[in-house]
């Protein structure tokens, strides 16, 4: 089977509303990069969040309303018409968090089991207990759930399945799957039930957290009742089943290495799904800053305490940042006192003013900060070379700048100027708010003569594709310039470019 670069995770889930983005964000974040996900008799929201999030991401979302055993058919629905469009899909509950514990994603983890004969891998679970919660905690399951069971807990033996793409598999039963070619654990022992009660579980490259319980209150108001998706429909779990997974001697951290990864990917799903709603207020400034640039957010480094946000406006990022790290100080600055007002909700201070006029006691009020950044924000100062030296001599050595800037190379910028079209427009990249006009060479240099080094960065393209004859005419232009005509096409299909920046 060809690959297609696809490892998606199949489940079926039910009133899990409360928890779906941290669970769809950490698969996210340990590198799963689809998802089918069957929504069973759910009546809290789930459907509808996972329904809005399939907008942005690559869930397809079903509904299921079957009273007895559900979870068969659902497997059975994935695999048939999904199977062989995935190199691997892996079969888990909305409970279960599957992550590599060594590895960095699930790709290079499974990467050395592509040449292994079989058909599929079968990983144990870590039993979860309640962590002494009688309510359901705020905060992540990650981080309020950190203890579990000894690895000598007899339901840790049972394993749930990876099943490699286009295999010839049966789902007959929720954890182990009739193959072809049989499934086997990491080890590359044969795994021959779903509970394997005589082999010790092994966790050296994969592991399934699984939180069996949760809270006390979650339990006996949610789950008990809640029936098994592997059984026939009336069944109810019993008091003593809570007492018997309520385990947490102990607390090793393992899969904490993607919490922060985690959190980012759960600001950007709440960026994009939930809108920031203001009031209506003139637009001054160009529309695009009143969303989240979850890309530029995405470059906010972990270890980052006090954030410097200028051009903050209505406060968007500050609010999607913070939802998910409430710890963090966070400044916005606006040269609009109207948005930095509504933005201040969102902000432990604001400053309703302009950056290049900002009184020197008032700029080193700023600092220590040690994350600045400028999203579509640089091409509107007059003297942006000025602002970018200034917080380089300010920051500490461990900071970082980070920018979102337009490229004056644009092909639809070099079309508009060959037909004498360079017109003015309330927004895009001829925004007449626009003072300074950069291209990624000019970008670099700005930069690098201001004492940065670029950390990390990429570019992001729009959707419309240039006329071939107009890219054609670029490349002759700037190999008759003497310039690389290669470079100079790369150049041109790229609308903005993202920087991390470190001072050099």
């Amino acid at each position: 089977m060809q690959k297609t670069g696809k490892i998606a995770i199949a489940s079926i889930q039910r009133n899990r509303g409360k928890y779906i983005v941290e669970w769809i964000a950490f698969h996210l974040a340990v590198g799963f990069n689809q998802f089918y996900i069957y929504c069973h008799k759910t009546n809290d929201g789930m459907k509808e969040i996972l329904l809005e999030l399939a907008k942005r991401y690559p869930i397809e979302v079903f509904a299921l309303e079957m009273d007895d055993f559900p979870q068969i058919a659902a497997y059975h629905h994935a695999w048939e018409n999904f199977g062989d469009k995935v190199d691997w899909m892996a079969f888990i509950d909305g409970d279960e968090f599957l992550f590599p514990t060594q590895a960095a994603s699930m790709q290079e983890a499974l990467a050395a089991y592509e040449p292994r004969e079989l058909s599929a891998l079968g990983v144990f679970w870590k039993c979860y207990g309640s962590n002494g919660h009688a309510t359901d905690p705020d905060g992540l399951i990650l981080e309020t759930h950190p203890r579990h069971s000894t690895d000598g807990f007899l339901p840790n033996r049972h394993i749930k399945s990876i099943v490699r793409g286009g295999e010839k598999v049966t789902p007959s039963r929720s954890h182990l799957f009739d193959t072809g070619r049989g499934t086997f654990d990491e080890k590359m022992r044969p795994i021959t039930h779903g509970w394997m009660r005589d082999l010790p579980p092994s966790y050296d490259v994969f592991r399934i957290n699984h939180y069996v319980v949760q809270s006390r209150q979650f339990y006996f108001e949610v789950k008990q009742g809640m029936g098994g998706a592997d059984l026939q429909a009336g069944y109810v779990r019993s008091d003593a089943y809570f007492d018997e997974y309520d385990r947490n001697e102990e607390a090793d951290g393992v899969s904490l290495r993607f919490l922060e990864k985690t959190k980012q990917k759960i600001a950007e799903i709440t960026a994009a799904a939930h809108p920031l709603s203001t009031p209506s207020l003139p637009m001054k400034q160009t529309p695009a800053h009143n969303t989240v640039n979850t890309d530029l957010m995405g470059l906010i480094p972990a270890e980052a305490r006090r954030i410097v946000e200028v051009g903050c406006m209505h406060g968007a990022m500050a609010r999607a940042y913070r939802e998910a790290h409430p710890g963090i100080h966070y400044v916005g600055i606006d040269i609009d006192p109207g948005y930095a007002q509504v933005a201040a909700q969102f902000c432990d201070r604001t400053l309703g003013a302009d950056i290049e006029t900002l009184p020197a006691e008032e700029f080193r009020s700023l600092f220590p900060s040690d994350c600045w950044i400028f999203g579509d924000c640089l091409e509107h100062l007059r003297d942006p070379w000025r602002i970018v030296r200034m917080v380089r001599e300010s920051i500490a050595p461990d900071g970082c700048l980070l920018a979102c800037i337009p490229n004056a190379q644009h092909w639809s910028v070099l079309m508009r100027l060959a037909t004498g079209q360079f017109r003015y427009e309330d927004s895009g990249l001829l925004d007449r708010t626009h003072i300074r006009w950069f291209t990624r060479t000019t970008m670099i240099e700005m930069f690098t003569q201001a004492g940065w080094r670029i950390e990390n960065g990429f570019s992001r393209q729009i959707p419309t594709q240039p006329p071939q004859a107009l890219m054609a005419g670029i490349r002759t232009i700037a190999e008759a310039a003497g310039a690389d005509g290669e470079q100079a096409l790369a150049d041109a299909q790229v609308f903005q470019y993202l920087f991390r920046l470190r001072p050099a």
